[in-house]
């Protein structure tokens, strides 16, 4: 499982955001594609990012998610 998430790490991410709203119980619309854009446009680095929903009582949907450093998603 660690060789494809390190081969993979957006399909990987997509799939923990996606469990995460299932364990949550909320709303999950993203697509790969979406994601991917998404992912790309944002230079994303798991060591130093988060993906952090803009409005915690919506969902993982497109248009709710924005990437912050792992020290202003705490601060948050």
């Amino acid at each position: 499982m660690r060789a494809w998430r390190a081969e993979n790490p957006i399909k990987a991410a997509l799939a923990q955001l996606r469990g995460r709203a299932k364990r949550k119980k909320l709303e999950f619309d993203l697509t790969i594609e979406w994601f991917t854009e998404f992912w790309n446009g944002w230079k994303y680095d798991s060591t130093i990012h988060h993906i952090d929903r803009i409005s915690a009582g919506r969902g993982y949907v497109m248009g709710n998610l924005q990437v912050l450093t792992i020290g202003d998603n705490i601060a948050k």
